[in-house]
C-alpha cells in the first residue's frame, strides 16, 4: 500500500526529584535530561500523572503526527508494566524509597485512552495480554485494536491513563500507539506489524522472518524498522537489533546498545510528548532508518533481537520497505467554483504509473455520492481505456490502459497514464456547507508480486451559496399603532447577487402607514407592499432594517407577515432547499386594544344672573373592554364666558385663549374599564350674553377609541 508506519509513545514511570538525598535528586535530573546513563534500578520509580484528574493514578501523553492526506489502516495500542512493587532504594540522609504494588494487578488488561478533542477518557480492554519475568516486579504486555478511534480522531495529542504498574527500583512502564496509514503521496510499501511478548536475554534471542515483498531492482532499498520494548537500559550495553545481520544504529542508538530507553524517529529524539524525558528509564519505542540493509530484488529478510548482557522485552516490531512494483497514483479534481446547487461539475480522474513495473487489469470505480446527479460522460481524455456510466449502481466505471475492453482492465506501463472526465449536477436541495465527498477507487495487479493493489483518490466539494433570510421584530406599540423592523441577513457563505425583494402583508383590520429603510426602494400602502434592493450583501452581514409603521383597528388581530421572494440574491430556488426555510416570518401581538368612551356634560345652573358664576360638570365613562390610554377631554367655552376655574378628578387641565373663546384641554391619562372621571368648569358670563341661551359641547378621545361629544 502507499503509506507508512508511525508511533506515538511515552513512558509512565519517572525517577524522583525531591528526596532527602541530593545525589538521587541530581542523578534523576540528569537522567531526565539524558546527560547521564542511569538506569531504573537506581531510582525509586514513581507514577507519572499529568492530567490533574483525581480519578486516575497515572497518565502521560504524546502527539500522533498523521499527515493530512493519510488514512488510518491500523492502529494498535500497546502497553507494558509490572504487576508488583519493585526494589526498595536507599540513599544518604536516611533516604528510603517506598515501592508500591500496581493498584489492581487483576486489571492489567484495562487502560484509559483520551483521543484528541475529547473531554474524557474511553475505557480500553486488551484483546491480548502476555506475562513474563521482565523486571523484579514481574512483567506483562497488552494490546488493543484502536483503529476506529484513531481513524475518527486523526492526528493530535493522545493521553493514556490508569496503566497498571508497580513502582520502586527496577520497574518500568510505558505505552505506544502504532499506526499504519495509507497516503497516495507515499511510495508503495510493504507494511507489517508483528506483536507478542518476547524476552531477550543472553540465552534467548528473537528472530522474525520477513517476506511477502520484492524490493526495487536498482537503487537504494529504503526501509524503516520499528521496535517497542521494555527494560532496555541506557547504562547497560550489549543489546542490539539487526536486519539481515546488519545492526541498527543511528545518532541516538549505539550499535551495541540499541535498546537504551529512547523514544525516537530515524535518529531524532521525539519531543512531542508530556512529559518529555530523554531517558525513559526502562522503555523504548523507536523507528530506525535501515536504508540499504536489503538488497535489490530481495523477497525475504531476517530481523533479529539479541543481547550479550542485559535483558529486554520486545512487544511490537514494525517493518516498512519500498516495493518493486507499479506505483500507480490516482488524482481526482473537480471544477473550481462550481460549488452551488444547480452547478455542473466536471470531475477529472487520472491514473499514473510512477513505478518500475507494469500494472495490469487496471479498473476504476467511482460511485456518485449523495448530493449530485449524473449529467454526462465519462470520456477518456488521455491514454487508453473504456469508460461507462452504470445507471443501475450510479457508478462511473473505467477500464484503463493498453488493451482495456468493456469487461477487463488494460495495462499501464511505467510512466504511462490515463484520464477520464465526466459531469454531474449538484442537487438543488443540498444544504449549505454540506461536503460532497467523491471517492474513486483504482484496482490493479502487480505482475511482479502477483498481488492485487488498490489506491483511492477523493475530491471534496463544500457547497456554498448566498442564503438571505428575514427576521421581524415589534419595536414599539402605542395604542393601536405598531412599528416593525424587518432585517435581512445573509446566512450563506458567499455574497448575494441580483435583486432582493421583501414583501410585507398585515392582517385584516390593519393598514400600513409607512415603510422605508436606507438603501431600500419601497412601495407602501394598504395592507401589503414590496421593498427591493440589488446591492450585494456579504456573507454574515445584515442590510439596514426596513421600518414599517401600521395601525390596527380596535379588536382586530395583530399579525404581520414578511417574506423574501424565493431566489432573492441568487439563493437556491428548489422547493426542498433548506435555504428557503428562513424566507418567511410572522410577528403576532395579540389583539388591538379597544375602549368605548362616553361623555356627558350638564349645567348645574339653569339660569344665572349677570355677575353670578355658571358651573358645568363633565363626566367621562369607559365601558371597555380595555383600559383607555391617553384620554383627553376638550371643551371650548363660548364667547362671553370668562373662565374662572377648571378641576379634574384625575390628570391635569390646561386652558388657552382661542379668539373670543377659551379652549380647555384635560389630559386624564389612562381610564380603566367601568371607571369614570369628572371635570368641573366654572365661568362668569358678561353683558353680551344677557337673555341668551349659551350652548357648550365637550369631546373625549383616547389612543384606542373614537371621539364622542356631548
Amino acid at each position: 500500500v502507499n503509506g507508512q508506519i508511525i508511533f506515538a509513545a511515552n513512558t509512565m514511570l519517572q525517577c524522583p526529584l525531591n528526596t532527602v538525598d541530593p545525589l538521587v535528586n541530581s542523578g534523576c535530573s540528569w537522567a531526565r535530561a539524558g546527560t547521564n546513563a542511569r538506569n531504573n534500578n537506581s531510582f525509586d520509580m514513581g507514577w507519572i500523572d499529568i492530567d490533574s484528574d483525581p480519578a486516575t493514578f497515572d497518565s502521560s501523553s504524546a502527539q500522533l503526527l498523521l499527515p493530512g492526506t493519510g488514512h488510518v489502516l491500523f492502529a494498535g495500542l500497546y502497553w507494558t508494566g509490572v504487576q508488583k512493587k519493585g526494589d526498595t532504594i536507599s540513599g544518604a540522609n536516611g533516604y528510603k524509597g517506598v515501592p508500591q504494588n500496581a493498584p489492581d494487578a487483576n486489571a492489567i488488561g484495562n487502560i484509559k485512552l483520551q483521543i484528541p478533542g475529547a473531554s474524557g477518557y474511553t475505557a480500553i480492554t486488551a484483546s491480548q495480554v502476555d506475562t513474563a519475568q521482565i523486571a523484579s516486579g514481574g512483567g506483562y504486555t497488552a494490546f488493543a485494536d484502536v483503529t476506529t478511534l484513531v481513524n475518527a480522531a486523526g492526528d493530535g495529542t493522545y493521553t493514556v491513563a490508569d496503566l497498571q504498574t508497580g513502582t520502586g527500583g527496577n520497574t518500568d512502564a510505558g505505552w505506544t500507539i502504532v499506526v499504519a496509514y495509507s497516503d497516495t503521496t507515499e511510495p508503495l510499501r510493504n507494511l507489517s506489524v508483528f506483536d507478542g511478548l518476547k524476552v531477550v536475554s543472553a540465552s534467548n534471542f528473537v528472530d522474525i522472518p520477513l517476506s511477502g515483498f520484492k524490493t526495487p531492482g536498482s537503487g537504494t532499498v529504503k526501509t524503516t524498522l520499528g521496535v517497542v520494548a521494555a527494560e532496555g537500559d541506557a547504562g547497560v550495553s550489549g543489546d542490539y537489533l539487526a536486519l539481515n545481520d546488519q545492526r541498527l544504529t543511528d545518532a541516538v542508538h549505539p550499535a551495541d546498545n540499541t535498546e537504551n530507553s529512547t523514544i525516537a524517529t530515524r535518529g531524532v529524539q521525539v519531543t512531542t510528548k508530556t512529559p518529555d524525558y530523554r531517558n525513559q528509564l526502562g522503555y523504548d519505542a523507536s523507528l530506525f532508518q535501515a536504508d540499504g540493509y536489503l538488497t535489490n530484488n530481495a523477497t525475504t529478510a531476517m530481523f533479529r533481537a539479541k543481547t550479550n548482557g542485559e535483558t529486554y522485552a520486545p512487544q511490537a516490531i514494525t517493518f516498512a520497505t519500498e516495493l518493486y512494483s507499479p506505483n500507480v497514483t490516482l488524482t481526482k479534481t473537480a471544477t473550481t467554483g462550481q460549488d452551488f446547487p444547480g452547478a455542473v461539475v466536471t470531475y477529472t480522474i487520472t491514473a499514473t504509473n510512477n513505478g518500475s513495473g507494469d500494472a495490469t487489469n487496471v479498473q476504476l470505480h467511482d460511485p456518485l455520492p449523495a448530493g449530485v446527479t449524473y449529467d454526462s460522460g465519462p470520456v477518456i481524455t488521455s491514454g487508453f481505456g473504456n469508460a461507462v456510466y452504470d445507471q443501475a449502481t450510479n457508478t462511473v466505471v473505467a477500464r484503463l490502459g493498453d488493451g482495456a475492453s468493456h469487461t477487463a482492465g488494460g495495462t499501464l506501463r511505467s510512466r504511462e497514464s490515463a484520464s477520464i472526465t465526466y459531469d454531474v449536477t449538484i442537487d438543488g436541495a443540498v444544504a449549505l456547507g454540506a461536503t460532497i465527498a467523491n471517492v474513486a477507487t483504482l484496482g490493479f495487479v502487480s505482475t511482479d508480486l502477483g498481488l492485487p493493489i488498490t489506491t483511492v483518490a477523493e475530491s471534496d466539494i463544500v457547497v456554498r451559496y448566498p442564503d438571505p433570510g428575514i427576521d421581524k421584530t415589534v419595536t414599539s406599540a402605542s395604542g393601536q399603532h405598531y412599528t416593525y423592523n424587518l432585517a435581512v441577513t445573509n446566512y450563506g457563505s458567499v455574497g448575494t447577487t441580483g435583486l432582493v425583494t421583501v414583501n410585507d402583508a398585515i392582517g385584516t383590520g390593519g393598514s400600513i402607514d409607512t415603510a422605508s429603510g436606507t438603501g431600500w426602494s419601497c412601495a407602501a400602502g394598504g395592507t401589503a407592499f414590496p421593498c427591493t434592493r440589488s446591492d450585494s450583501l456579504a456573507a454574515g452581514a445584515t442590510y439596514p432594517p426596513i421600518v414599517v409603521t401600521t395601525t390596527y383597528a380596535g379588536g382586530s388581530t395583530i399579525t404581520n407577515s414578511a417574506s423574501l421572494t424565493h431566489g432573492s440574491g441568487s439563493e437556491p430556488t428548489d422547493a426542498a432547499s433548506p435555504a428557503l426555510l428562513n424566507d418567511d416570518v410572522t410577528a403576532s401581538s395579540g389583539t388591538s386594544p379597544l375602549a368605548t368612551l362616553a361623555i356627558s356634560k350638564v349645567a348645574l345652573n339653569d339660569t344665572i344672573s349677570l355677575g353670578d358664576t355658571a358651573e358645568f360638570k363633565i363626566q367621562v365613562n369607559n365601558t371597555g373592554p380595555d383600559t383607555a390610554t391617553n384620554v383627553v377631554v376638550s371643551d371650548v367655552l363660548a364667547a362671553g364666558l370668562q373662565l374662572e376655574s377648571v378641576t379634574s378628578t384625575q390628570g391635569a387641565c390646561t386652558t388657552a385663549p382661542s379668539g373670543s373663546q377659551t379652549t380647555i384641554s384635560c389630559a386624564l391619562g389612562p381610564l380603566e374599564k367601568a371607571y369614570a372621571a369628572f371635570i368641573t368648569v366654572k365661568a362668569r358670563p358678561d353683558a353680551t350674553l344677557l337673555g341668551q341661551q349659551v350652548p357648550n359641547t365637550a369631546t373625549v378621545n383616547s389612543d384606542i377609541s373614537t371621539p364622542v361629544s356631548d
